[in-house]
């Protein structure tokens, strides 16, 4: 049986062949190591718990069809679903403290586990509410730390940060520091749990709980807000997961979206929130930058199935413009572990080391979303060409976009409005000069689509465009005045 050894950042180390009884389990002089399933799955417990699970090895050798099979493989889990299960098995075998930790923090027995995990399987799946997916606005708002200074409450969150932390994995949250918590506002108390989100190093663990890979810190934090959910801060999850969104979106460092993403993705995935997290990575590339590749790598590492497979793109098809775009980036940091995700998608996803012709993939993209446009589709065109180069863009909005508008069927009114709002869009990633002649050849093509007796609905999407080009005309003027005024430089 052949299996891929990775070290606890997820980076392939070799792969080793074991024959016969020989386990699978043996100390190989490497720290931190655990077991990747090579094809399709991919196990997150160190080896120090693999040693104590040895049935949770998951083998590359597909043998369902073979009548002489080794016994032993019968007792490897071949799914996910199996792994999680026999996790949930042996989770009632430890302490009862723990045991009865778990329940409370998840409110769930177990046949609404198994049902929730089933749950979330069909939609991993089957889920197609991604395809109308619509990029959300962000609110920029102060950081957390700033936010408690302002408010003369830095001190005081420092001591309660420090006391979640003094409290053991296995034990319930005391209810002195519950009631604490409880007399801040609910915006207060979420900056606190942000606060000490965003300073944990600490490296994550699927110890805590057999469904998540977070750290102590973290897992204390979702302990607490377990708790204050119950006791009438309904909304503390869902403010959680907006706040960290702003704050990713925003201004966060670098050092501090891994903490803060890993608590993001282990609410949405005891809550079953697939879409929200598949939502999140498309935003994250939209208004990230190069912090997308550290968020993107901590997602797929706390939840596999967030990403398809190469050949399996239906449930998820903007996955493919995200590849493209990692293989475009250029960060040679190795804290961004852009290396590392690379090499992840290859060897574990499927999909190619290098990326594709830029032009071939963007007149492929285009014309996928005149075959079958969806939301999801007219976002993924929007995205691959929000960080090009000037010069390429502009080539391709005159080569492949503009032509969309003369491949839309005759009468469909709506789609033509639609692809015309869409170029209007793309068009707002140029990095062009205040006085660059290409936004008068665009006013005049957008211009030229409503002429004569056009429907109200085109009229309206050239007006829409048309308004567009003004703004990006009055940014790129500020811009040009910004380089030779020393006073609004400083601005």
């Amino acid at each position: 049986m052949n299996y891929a050894v990775a070290n606890s950042e997820g980076v392939f180390i070799r792969e080793e062949t074991l024959d016969g009884d020989e386990s699978p389990i043996e100390d190989y002089g490497y720290e931190d190591e655990y077991y990747v399933g090579q094809k399709r799955r991919i196990l997150e417990s160190p080896k120090g718990n693999l040693s104590k699970r040895p049935m949770k090895t998951f083998t590359t050798n597909d043998t369902s069809n073979n009548d002489n099979e080794d016994i032993d493989d019968l007792f490897y889990p071949r799914d996910i679903l199996s792994k999680i299960t026999g996790d949930l098995d042996e989770a009632e075998k430890d302490s009862s403290a723990t045991a009865n930790t778990m329940k409370k923090c998840s409110k769930l027995d177990d046949k609404e586990w198994r049902k929730m995990i089933l749950d979330v399987a069909e939609l991993i799946y089957c889920n197609e509410a991604i395809l109308e997916f619509e990029l959300h606005s962000f609110t920029t708002q102060l950081m957390p730390q700033t936010y408690l200074k302002k408010n003369l409450l830095q001190k005081k969150a420092e001591f309660l940060i420090k006391r979640i932390k003094a409290t053991k994995e296995d034990e319930e949250i005391n209810d002195k520091l519950v009631f604490e918590f409880k007399r801040f506002a609910l915006e207060t108390v979420v900056n606190i749990i942000l606060f000490g989100v965003a300073s944990d190093a600490e490296k994550p663990d699927v110890k805590y709980h057999p469904l998540l890979l977070i750290t102590k810190t973290q897992w204390l934090f979702l302990k607490l807000m377990f708790r204050l959910e119950e006791e009438k801060m309904s909304s503390i999850l869902q403010l959680y997961l907006q706040k960290a969104e702003n704050l990713l979106y925003s201004r966060c460092s670098q050092n501090k979206v891994e903490p803060v993403t890993r608590l993001y993705v282990a609410i949405c995935k005891l809550k079953g929130d697939v879409n929200r997290v598949r939502r999140f990575c498309c935003e994250a590339f939209y208004y990230t930058e190069d912090l997308a590749i550290t968020l993107m790598f901590t997602v797929l590492t706390s939840w596999v199935e967030i990403f398809p497979m190469q050949d399996d793109m239906k449930c998820y098809p903007i996955a493919d413009v995200m590849v493209q775009l990692i293989h475009l980036k250029t960060t040679k940091k190795p804290q961004y572990k852009l290396h590392a995700l690379k090499f992840l998608l290859n060897q574990y996803y499927g999909y190619p080391k290098e990326r594709v012709n830029c032009d071939e993939f963007l007149k492929d993209l285009t014309q996928k979303y005149l075959d079958n446009p969806t939301k999801l589709s007219n976002f993924a065109i929007r995205l691959y060409c929000k960080y090009r180069e000037a010069n390429w863009l502009k080539e391709k909005i005159n080569d492949i976009l503009k032509p969309m508008v003369y491949q839309v069927p005759v009468g469909d009114n709506k789609f033509k409005a639609t692809v015309i709002t869409l170029i209007a869009n793309v068009c707002q990633h140029l990095h062009l000069g205040s006085r660059d002649k290409y936004m008068t050849e665009l006013r005049e093509w957008f211009s030229s689509l409503s002429g004569g007796n056009s429907p109200k609905l085109i009229k309206q999407s050239v007006q829409y465009a048309l308004n567009m080009l003004q703004k990006k005309q009055a940014k790129c003027e500020i811009r040009a005045k910004r380089r030779t005024d020393p006073i609004l430089r400083e601005r």
